[in-house]
């Protein structure tokens, strides 16, 4: 017998999972941060291949692409479809940190550990993962 659809949102929004939710949306907040602060000198660089790319020049032939190109692909579609803001850029890496975290949670949460232990994997694994230099 299915469960109601309001059975499924308790569950995952009730008090058993609130460590599991504040942990994901500090994570969220906290790529969110990151993402808006990315200043370092390769930062332009996928915008810079897209735009060569777009502009007719070939990733492997030309620009001696030595990285998989999805991210300059992606990149590329994107300034084709919305523009070449940099707040319009942004939009791609926070859809990414959503997937990202939304990915991590739904991993921590097929464990039987306890509300407060699933948090703190779940922030240990996004930092662990991301490494960022600070």
């Amino acid at each position: 017998m299915p469960m109601n659809p309001k059975d499924h949102i308790r569950a995952a929004f009730g008090r058993e999972t609130l460590f599991q939710n504040l942990m994901f949306v500090f994570c969220v907040l906290f790529g969110l941060a990151l993402i808006a602060n990315t200043q370092p000198a390769g930062d332009g660089a996928f915008f810079w291949d897209a735009s060569f790319l777009h502009n007719g020049q070939r990733l492997y032939a030309d620009m001696h692409l030595a990285l998989q190109p999805l991210f300059i692909l992606e990149t590329s579609a994107w300034m084709a479809l919305f523009g070449k803001e940099w707040l319009v850029s942004k939009v791609p890496a926070v859809l990414h940190l959503i997937a990202y975290c939304l990915a991590l949670l739904l991993l921590v949460r097929q464990s039987g550990l306890s509300d407060a232990q699933k948090a703190l994997i779940l922030g240990c694994a996004f930092f662990a993962s991301i490494s960022f230099e600070a």
